[in-house]
């Protein structure tokens, strides 16, 4: 890095990089599934969970900056300037891509069970697949991202399985989330794709959005949204009476967003209009996530 740099605006710059909004939610909903559901439960290994958040959230961040190397002539089309190339050195973005690697994949083959190092691999390889190749096939990028944004959550549930089996709302609950939280993410990444339309046609990548008209594109977020919501009700429905008053209110206020996404989505046309419903989105999984705060 040259000399003289402001090292404030760089270690913002590297902030902004790895999308830390994003990952400061992956890690609060983390932090909260531990706090609020599993040791209620009676599960006190929090180290591996610590472990768990500080893998998933390291490789997260490597995930963000090599899909900005990657995406670096669609952002420009896009007019969409980062600080990859910018502020930080092309240079210095592979330092910080190769030691958010290492950093939990070290951790993982020291410190974690054996089945960790081979999906936290797993995890960077088709991080990096997705980056360099996955994201131009229609939807297999979009499912992709969906799927390693559930892993994260994943792992918490395989570790306290034998907690969950005990507590069949626990364990229902949990399934209920990740539905949500898979669909509500797979809307998300179709939506940032129909946002972005324009950048990826002239770089030559044919997206599900290029492929379906705006009707059909609108039809299939629709069902994705309902359907995920509606499956993760219809799983804990059983389980009614054990639910406050407060968290089936918590869930009107999430169905009243989820009408307005509705109504965003219908009117959508232009690139703001996406961008809008992103963000809107983002808002509808933080809420999703804020439910926990109402559990039994």
């Amino acid at each position: 890095m040259a000399a003289g740099k402001n090292y404030g605006a760089l270690i913002g710059a590297f902030f902004r990089l790895i999308r830390w909004p994003n990952l400061l939610l992956l890690w609060i909903g983390q932090a909260l599934f531990y706090l609020l559901l599993l040791r209620p439960l009676g599960e006190e290994n929090w180290s591996i969970y610590l472990l768990y958040a500080l893998a998933t959230v390291s490789l997260a961040a490597a995930g963000y900056l090599i899909n900005d190397y990657y995406d670096l002539e669609i952002d420009r089309l896009n007019e969409r300037k980062g600080p990859l190339g910018q502020e930080i050195s092309i240079f210095w973005g592979f330092v910080h891509y190769a030691w958010l690697q290492l950093l939990p994949l070290s951790l993982a083959a020291i410190y974690s069970p054996s089945f960790l190092l081979p999906i936290l691999l797993g995890i960077s390889f088709l991080l990096w697949a997705y980056s360099a190749h996955l994201k131009a096939w229609p939807l297999v990028g979009n499912l992709l991202v969906a799927a390693l944004v559930l892993a994260s959550l994943g792992l918490y549930y395989i570790e306290a399985l034998p907690y969950l089996r005990e507590n069949r709302w626990a364990k229902t609950f949990f399934e209920a989330y990740l539905v949500f939280a898979f669909g509500s993410n797979l809307v998300r990444e179709i939506a940032k794709d129909r946002e972005d339309l324009a950048g990826d046609q002239a770089k030559g990548t044919f997206t599900l959005a290029y492929y379906l008209p705006s009707w059909a594109l609108k039809s299939l977020l629709f069902f994705l949204l309902l359907g995920s919501l509606g499956t993760g009700v219809g799983l804990v429905w059983p389980y009614f009476r054990l639910f406050s008053g407060y968290f089936w209110g918590h869930f009107l206020l999430l169905a009243a967003l989820l009408f307005l996404l509705i109504f965003v989505l219908i009117r959508a046309k232009t690139k703001k209009d996406w961008r809008q419903l992103s963000l809107l989105l983002k808002i509808y999984m933080a809420l999703g996530l804020a439910a926990l705060a109402w559990l039994p």
